[in-house]
């Protein structure tokens, strides 16, 4: 797969990751997991990545050493992300929004990158210095904040997006997960909510069973009256 092809899907990946970033928006905590994963895996084990296990086993040892160090420094930038996102309260919804100067882990992350293609074509890591590693490289990256904005987000203990639609907040004044409470629909003494015509009338049966058995019970003593006589 030529270079270009391999490393302008995850250009553009960046890209848009560091605009909804620096707009914010509502934390949902299992895309921030399950997302690196899903990279990890097509980093590994496509063809858009390294090619699969046969790929994996047959790469040499300035590669695998390349590789590691290149994950490693790729996690620590994104822990540094996912320390400097801050965490707000949104009409009680957590969300996540990148201060300006914060954008700068990108071209740290950039730097790394070129370095590691830099060190490999010096070695002759070929598989390290081509475009095959961009996927692994940024999955590496969203694993590592992850690892750091997740519990910080767990610390806070407000509620996260999960519950919504995806792109939606909560409404002002109303916490996350509100749900509207349904309108009464004709008398109801017990002070019971109702949702429709099939639960009325299984209500209307039920109030006529209890004035039956009310009924029957008023007439009992009578009768045990009328039998001691």
């Amino acid at each position: 797969m030529p270079t270009l092809l391999r490393v302008l899907p995850v250009l553009v990946t960046v890209a848009a990751v560091a605009v909804r970033q620096w707009r914010g928006g509502p934390l949902r905590p299992r895309r921030v997991l399950l997302a690196p994963l899903l990279l990890l895996v097509l980093g590994l084990f496509t063809r858009a990545g390294l090619g699969g296990p046969a790929a994996l086993l047959a790469l040499a040892p300035a590669d695998a050493v390349l590789l590691a160090v290149a994950a490693a420094g790729a996690a620590a930038v994104g822990a540094g992300q996912g320390r400097t996102l801050r965490l707000e309260d949104r009409a009680g919804v957590l969300w996540a929004r990148m201060p300006a100067a914060g954008l700068c882990w990108w071209p740290v992350l950039a730097g790394l990158r070129a370095a590691t293609a830099h060190a490999g074509a010096a070695a002759g890591a070929h598989a390290a210095a081509s475009g095959a590693t961009a996927v692994l490289f940024l999955g590496a990256n969203r694993l590592g904040q992850a690892a750091v904005l997740l519990p910080r987000a767990r610390a806070t203990g407000l509620p996260s997006a999960t519950g919504l639609p995806p792109g939606a907040a909560a409404r002002p004044g109303r916490p996350a997960g509100h749900r509207p409470q349904p309108l009464l629909r004709g008398p109801n003494p017990r002070g019971e909510q109702r949702y429709g015509a099939p639960h009325r009338d299984r209500d209307r049966h039920r109030d006529r069973r209890e004035e039956r058995r009310r009924e029957r019970s008023a007439t009992r003593p009578d009768r045990r009256r009328g039998g001691a006589r």
